[in-house]
């Protein structure tokens, strides 16, 4: 469960996420964050979904955002993986 109120202004906060994909949900995270007034020190997933944008869309937070794994494209019935 994620809600503000277990949040304190003196916390640092680690998002972990199995998937990165739009963002959307990371975003939403973040927010919470926000709102309690903690300070947000990374982002982790396990799986990146590069080509769908949300890294992109986390990069001006300026902190690391590190996935264990990346894939850069998933047309065709194929995964390609990032080098």
């Amino acid at each position: 469960m994620a809600s503000p109120e277990f949040l304190r202004p003196s916390d640092r906060i680690l998002i972990v996420d199995d998937f990165l994909a739009t963002g959307q949900t990371i975003s939403a995270l973040v927010r919470l964050v926000e709102e309690a007034g903690a300070e947000l020190v990374g982002i982790g997933t396990l799986i990146e979904k590069r080509f769908e944008g949300g890294r992109a869309l986390l990069e001006g937070l300026g902190v690391p955002i590190e996935s264990l794994v990346v894939i850069s494209d998933m047309s065709d019935g194929r995964i390609v993986f990032a080098e």
